[in-house]
């Protein structure tokens, strides 16, 4: 072979390398790597894809419902889920059942899931869980330094034919008390209105619910449509200048990124319940098991969650008496003397006990110390209010004042925000309440967002639209909150109203409050919404006017040890059947239309059971008051009609016969 044979062989071999390098770093720059997820029945397949960018799908069987969005974190230290560099990939299983100390749903609940763990170069990691009813994922990070996060992108891409079902805010300053709004994915359009969590999805073949939980010391995400079928976060950022309106907070000025924190720590949950049908929707608990457990062998038998006689609502009117009423000592002292002939567990001092600005100055008409002793001789527990900014500016001291003066909890309201400091507030509030042995119900609040697993003494949540809200509070919204609100957690939606009303014929003043649904809707409430405290809102005379319903709905649990769905129409109508001990309770509302729903009674043991139920009169449909009581022996064996008329309800309680 000649020297010119030799370097053209040379030339061309070293085109054929360079090629073949090229062509290997192209494949590399272009091949997405999948990575799957699937839950422990099959059902639920998780696939991650890391490109470029990190996106992930979600399907249930053989159907996608979230389509390849995008996950990133945009931080001071760049961002974390474009250009990725995948390390590695490390896989658990989960399968273990956990006891509430608080039970909404359930005395017991299984925890079963798989997950997997991609970490990446940049010291950051995503974390995903598969459930059979749906799948979560969280940032984690290990940086010595702390991070600025100056955005996230957290982007679902549903369905165009599937609904959304969300509660639109105009800004991240909000009471969480915005109606439900329909909408069709692919009628979205990009704008400035955005919804605050949880989000509903409904397609014909599943349901879906977008929310979060494990929030500390971060911001709360708020979803927004970036056109047709693609919802994608929308961060609140951290507040620089605030301007004030008595307990109101307004923001005036922001700074540039949503969050300073810890460099080492995980991040909030985003989840995705996803189900076949209503009935596994709202019998979820992900939001519950995603939250972080209550500390190793900590003595949680101090809270005692429970119904509460409540003042502000009915304006402390209490008719038949020989002293004035209003927010003074006679009048508490009457409260606690109805709670304690009802077995009701607690009074609540609202608005007006203390001198305005001060929550540990008393108004001249409270000698709370009198308030108290009497409450505790009739074996009634105390609660008070005030504006968390009365409780922020005395911060030191108020929690263990409140413990000295023999108070059991407190109701702290008008937060109205969910940046990254009042997120860091709430935990701050719950830790001290904690140390002091002090129950918790947030209003004016965000929805639930992790705090109550840690800290149980944290019974319930606002951020409903409930019966504050007067004739604004329509059985045609108040219907989707068993299958989107309730489904994260307790929710105060504070019913009872014995001044029943019919939307067009409503009307209601604080002298003589109004509730919109019938009678039985009122009562049935008590069985179909969720608190570890609910409130009687109406007046002792209101109930002692109507003792029976009084009698019923103040013997209803708040806790239970075993759910199930009867019937469920999303936006039409729910009936739960509920247990405590060997007493089942059965409660089913309606919206704006009547209806007859058949149910069958074998969730029943073997066995005679007196069934004391509260019906829609043969007039309810003109006169919301209208009821009838019936008390009669049912079986297992035995099917029912529940008749609700227009904004309706049917409740009942099954007592085993001795």
């Amino acid at each position: 072979m000649t020297e010119e044979h030799t370097f053209t062989l040379n030339i061309t071999l070293m085109k054929k390398i360079i090629l073949t390098a090229i062509a290997a770093t192209i494949s590399l720059l272009t091949y997405a790597e999948n990575i799957q997820l699937h839950s422990p029945d099959g059902n639920i397949k998780v696939t991650v894809s890391v490109d470029e960018d990190v996106t992930w799908s979600l399907a249930i069987g053989d159907e996608t419902a979230l389509d390849n969005g995008k996950i990133a974190m945009y931080t001071s230290k760049g961002t974390f889920g474009e250009m990725p560099k995948l390390k590695s990939v490390k896989r658990s299983s989960v399968d273990r059942t956990v006891t509430p100390v608080v039970a909404l749903k359930q005395g017991e609940i299984r925890d079963n899931y798989n997950s997997m763990t991609l970490a990446f170069n940049g010291n950051w990691a995503l974390e995903f869980r598969a459930y059979d009813n749906g799948a979560a994922y969280r940032f984690i990070t290990s940086s010595k330094d702390e991070l600025t996060i100056l955005d996230e992108a957290s982007e679902f891409v549903l369905p165009a034919e599937a609904t959304a079902y969300m509660s639109y805010s105009k800004s991240h300053v909000t009471m969480y008390e915005e109606p439900y709004t329909a909408v069709k994915m692919k009628d979205m359009t990009i704008t400035d209105k955005h919804s605050y969590l949880p989000i509903l999805i409904a397609s014909d073949n599943w349901r879906m619910m977008i929310s979060e939980s494990d929030l500390y010391d971060y911001p709360a995400m708020f979803l927004n449509a970036q056109g047709p079928n693609t919802l994608n976060t929308d961060m609140p950022k951290v507040i620089s200048d605030y301007k004030r309106d008595g307990h109101k907070q307004f923001t005036a000025g922001f700074a540039k990124y949503i969050a300073k924190t810890d460099g080492t720590r995980t991040f909030p949950w985003r989840v995705v319940t996803l189900t076949k049908d209503d009935a596994s929707m709202i019998l979820s608990q992900l939001n519950y098991l995603l939250n972080r457990e209550p500390a190793a062998g900590s003595d949680w038998s101090w809270v005692k969650p429970g119904q509460v006689a409540w003042d502000w609502w009915n304006w402390w009117t209490i008719t038949g008496v020989d002293f004035e009423t209003g927010i003074n000592t006679k009048t508490y002292q009457y409260i606690t003397d109805f709670a304690a002939e009802y077995g009701i567990e607690y009074i609540l001092l609202d608005e007006g006990w203390a001198i305005d600005g001060s929550p540990l100055e008393l108004n001249p008409e409270i000698n709370l110390s009198e308030i108290v002793s009497h409450a505790k001789e009739k074996g009634v527990g105390v609660f008070l209010w005030m504006a968390w900014d009365q409780v922020d500016m005395c911060f030191d001291t108020i929690f263990k004042q409140y413990k000295e003066w023999g108070v059991d909890g407190v109701k702290i309201d008008f937060m109205d925000r969910s940046d990254q400091w009042m997120m860091s507030w709430y935990e701050k509030v719950m830790k001290e309440a904690t140390k002091h042995q002090l129950l918790v119900d947030f209003h004016g609040s965000i929805t639930p967002k992790g705090l109550e697993r840690e800290y149980p003494n944290l019974v319930s949540y606002e951020g409903v639209r409930g019966i504050e809200n007067g004739v604004d509070c329509k059985p045609s919204n108040s219907i989707y909150l068993p299958f989107i609100r309730n489904v994260v957690g307790a929710m105060d939606f504070t019913p009872g109203s014995m001044n029943s009303l019919h939307l067009d014929n409503g009307f209601s003043s604080p002298e003589v409050p109004a509730g919109i649904g019938t009678r039985a809707y009122q009562m049935a409430l008590y069985v179909v919404f969720e608190s570890g405290v609910q409130m009687l809102a109406d007046s002792p005379s209101a109930y002692m006017a109507a003792p029976e319903c009084a009698k019923f709905i103040s013997e209803t649990p708040v806790v239970w040890d075993e759910t199930r769905v009867l019937n469920a129409e999303l936006g039409e109508s729910i009936v739960f059947a509920r247990r405590s001990g060997d007493v089942w309770f059965v409660g089913g509302i309606t919206d704006e239309n009547s209806r007859e729903i058949n149910i069958s009674l074998d969730f029943l043991p073997e066995g005679k059971f007196t069934l004391t139920s509260f019906e829609d009169g043969v007039n309810a449909n003109r006169l919301a008051r209208d009821y009838k009581k019936s008390v009669r022996e049912v079986d297992a064996s035995q099917k029912l009609t529940l008749k609700m008329a227009r904004e309706g309800g049917w409740v009942g309680k099954f007592e085993p016969v001795k």
